[in-house]
């Protein structure tokens, strides 16, 4: 098995544990360090998104001309962008840290009449921790981008899931002593620190990378420019889009109520990293498509994908809806009530753009990518500003409502235009194939509530019964009035090949 193939299967398991982990992790964290300081925890981590935003375009634009030179054999070019992305980070960690002072008063003033003069502190002192903590990841994208050209995948990802392990361990044995949300960023930049010399010492050592500022490159300094600038405005939309819901809830009603909120809007995170698994792995199979194939061909693709992407957002959607209130109890406890109103209102709208994965990947490959970009910005500016108004309208929960408003007109109505008169999806045969997918998921709702009322759940154990059941249940039903007569032959055919060996 080569390298490439373990990588993505590692990909695959550390998608998997990442999952489980920010499950089991919740209940952890509000035991170790309480409701309120995992509010302010949230909050924080909320701010410094907007600074990550600017990490991925200028790491992508780094990986993108060194591994052009790699290609080219042209080490000394390979050496000057390394060092030119080395410059860059290292200008912008600076800007980072000026910009850090008007915003760590800015979030003194905006939460002195919810939190306390302590939890405002403690707010700005984590916030001023992440940021370290982000400098650090960011002058280490250059060592990343080296093990990537080099493709050594099963290094990388091997090293994130030790990460992804030993941090949360970490964490929980910090917090038995010290019970404050500054604990856990703390662990966090201590992990970041030795995983940055780790694989500067790979790099170094292994790979023989070499980082030497040659020349100042006009035309390198200007492709860094206009890559970085074509998704930095996407990955800022994406963060104002989903972050500051947090933020405008902590001014208005303090970290507790953030913390209701954020474990509501981290199922909708799960539930999206779930669905996306099939994303990274169709964007070669949509680029021979469109240089080979007919429009049809795009438009049954697309319609392809989407059913098998119906079956995982269907049964996730609609187990949520069955069991997510009773799954919430078990993780927080009493007093989450909102968690699964905003998981829902979240989750049910944001579908759509699940089960039409496909589509983003054909606008990228089309360079057509501006069109999701736009709608990312304007959704986003829309989002906020309906979050002002509602949240004073109904209460906290009017920011989960004005986040599926703009969902829907974005992602539910004008990508579906987009897909309609741009690309030329057959969006109505699109949803006319699905449409059998979903009458199941609506079917399941009554069969969800009879496993509730006949196997009582107050622990793991019933709760897991409840799943398996829900999932046979579905399976069976898709199995016998979904799937096409090829498509049941085909698993039949496999469950006996299995069986036999």
């Amino acid at each position: 098995m080569n390298e490439k193939r373990i990588g993505a299967i590692l990909g695959f398991v550390y998608t998997g544990l990442q999952s489980v982990i920010s499950i089991l992790y919740i209940p952890l964290l509000l035991t170790g360090i309480g409701k309120s300081e995992y509010g302010i925890y949230q909050i924080a981590g909320s701010v410094i998104a907007y600074f990550s935003a600017m990490e991925a375009p200028l790491s992508a634009s780094v990986l993108k001309f060194y591994v052009e030179y790699r290609v080219k054999n042209d080490r000394k070019n390979m050496e000057n962008v390394l060092a030119t992305g080395r410059r860059i980070f290292a200008v912008l960690s600076v800007f980072f840290c000026l910009v850090s002072i008007p915003v760590g008063y800015i979030l003194k003033y905006s939460f002195v009449n919810t939190f306390t003069e302590k939890e405002v502190i403690e707010t700005i002192g984590i916030f001023g921790l992440m940021l370290i903590n982000l400098i650090i990841n960011m002058n280490n994208y250059v060592y990343i981008a080296v093990i990537n050209a080099n493709e050594k995948f099963i290094f990388l990802k091997v090293s994130s899931i030790v990460t992804l392990i030993a941090q949360p361990i970490l964490v929980i044995m910090i917090i038995q002593h010290w019970h404050y949300a500054f604990s856990i960023v703390a662990v966090q930049c201590f992990m970041n620190v030795i995983m940055a010399l780790v694989r500067q010492y790979y790099a170094t050592k292994k790979l023989n990378c070499s980082i030497k500022y040659h020349s100042h490159d006009k035309i390198l300094y200007k492709g860094m420019l206009v890559l970085t600038l074509a998704n930095l405005g996407v990955a800022l939309a994406d963060q104002i889009f989903w972050k500051t819901d947090q933020i405008i809830l902590g001014s208005f009603y303090g970290p507790e109520i953030v913390t209701e909120y954020s474990i509501g809007a981290q199922l909708n995170s799960i539930y999206i990293s779930v669905a996306c698994v099939l994303g990274g792995l169709i964007l070669p199979t949509v680029t021979r498509i469109l240089i080979h194939g007919t429009k049809e061909d795009v438009s049954s693709y697309f319609i392809k994908i989407g059913k098998l992407q119906s079956y995982l957002v269907v049964l996730v959607l609609f187990g949520v809806i069955s069991f997510g209130q009773e799954f919430i109890f078990l993780l927080a406890g009493n007093g989450y009530g909102m968690s699964y109103s905003v998981a829902l209102i979240l989750m049910i709208p944001y579908s759509i753009d699940l089960i039409q994965i496909c589509g983003n990947s054909i606008l990228q490959v089309r360079n057509q990518y501006g069109y999701r970009a736009k709608m990312m910005i304007i959704s986003s500016l829309l989002n906020v500003g309906l979050t002002i108004i509602l949240i004073k309208i109904i209460g906290p929960i009017g920011a989960a409502v004005s986040t599926a408003l703009a969902i829907i007109l974005g992602n539910g109505i004008y990508l579906n235009y987009v897909y309609y008169k741009k690309i030329h999806i057959n969006v109505y045969d699109f949803f006319r194939n699905i449409r059998g997918i979903w009458f199941i998921g609506v079917l399941m709702l009554p069969i969800g509530y009879l496993i509730n009322l006949l196997i009582f759940s107050n622990h793991y154990l019933s709760f897991g019964i409840h799943i398996f059941l829900f999932i046979f249940i579905y399976s069976v039903l898709l199995f016998s009035f979904i799937l096409s007569k090829s498509e049941r032959d085909l698993i039949l055919h496999k469950i006996n090949f299995l069986w036999k060996r």
